[in-house]
């Protein structure tokens, strides 16, 4: 709710004002930053916007940034480990690589096997929970579904586990169907209600973190928004600041020498013909590399 989320900042400022120590800590809990930088914390603009009935939650880093997904992928092979001594590691390594997706994807199979070396796996352990960027968690989850559903549950192995991480999965999944379904309002609600009751049976709630909360609000936002939103499209903009400032060695006015070198590509990029081009046929048509030719020929 609105007045909840205003509650929220005018709380999050009064622990802004206090001592430092912890603050850092304090934010990245709570899943935001200071209020003197959001609009909620905003004191000009108060009361003449309804800030917090325009929030979403999004979906990739609710569920594959540091999220629910990486968390239920380590604890789910941890299990396997304990009770019946399967190191998910070797195994995921060769039987990923073994897979082909859509060549649209741009997706390699043994890229993606590598998630699951000996290294990433000890970084896991240490880490608790399951390290890899958001994209490749999304194709990763279909897989391990797969893999779980035709090979552990048949064999009764971990039945609770089982149930949490292909409820997790169908979550996933539906995520998915948004856009060609339509109202799956009650589905998505009914869905992450029973993930969240297997992960509970399953592990407990020691290991669950605001993330897990944030599902809860899915099926709110699908009824308000009638859509799911994510970052990746977003998250690709990172790259152009990248570009420059990685190469930036003087930090002396570093804000400003990244914005001006930003700021000059994009009006370079907008200078181009075919940016906002309406005609119809294919933007730089160029012959087809054999690759390509293969597939579509």
């Amino acid at each position: 709710k609105h007045e909840e989320s205003m509650g929220a900042a005018a709380r999050f400022a009064g622990r802004a004002a206090g001592p430092s120590e912890g603050f850092d800590g304090f934010q990245q809990g709570l899943g935001f930053t200071d209020p003197k930088e959001r609009i909620t914390g905003d004191k000009e603009t108060k009361g003449r916007h309804k800030a917090g009935r325009q929030d979403m939650h999004d979906w990739m880093h609710t569920i594959f940034v540091h999220g629910v997904f990486n968390t239920a992928v380590f604890l789910f092979s941890v299990r396997l480990k304990d009770a019946v001594g399967l190191d998910m590691g070797p195994l995921m390594e060769s039987y990923i690589a073994t897979w082909t997706w859509p060549h649209r994807l741009h997706v390699a199979g043994a890229a993606l096997s590598k998630l699951f070396s000996k290294e990433r796996m000890k970084a896991m352990r240490t880490a608790h929970q399951f390290k890899c960027q958001a994209s490749d968690g999304l194709n990763l989850s279909a897989i391990l579904a797969f893999w779980v559903r035709s090979t552990i549950a048949p064999s009764g192995t971990c039945p609770l586990e089982v149930l949490a991480f292909l409820a997790l999965c169908h979550v996933i999944e539906l995520i998915g169907l948004v856009v060609r379904r339509g109202n799956i309002v009650n589905t998505m609600r009914k869905a992450v209600n029973d993930f969240m009751l297997a992960f509970k049976n399953a592990w407990g709630e020691s290991y669950t973190h605001p993330k897990f909360h944030w599902m809860l609000h899915f099926a709110q936002h699908l009824e308000q928004f009638t859509t799911l939103l994510s970052c990746f499209v977003t998250e690709r903009k990172h790259r152009a600041v990248k570009a420059y400032a990685n190469d930036i060695k003087n930090t002396i006015m570093f804000d400003e020498s990244i914005l001006s070198e930003v700021t000059c590509a994009h009006l370079a990029r907008i200078d181009d013909p075919d940016v906002v081009s309406t005609r119809v046929g294919l933007i730089q048509p160029r012959m087809p590399t054999p690759n390509l030719a293969r597939l579509v020929y």
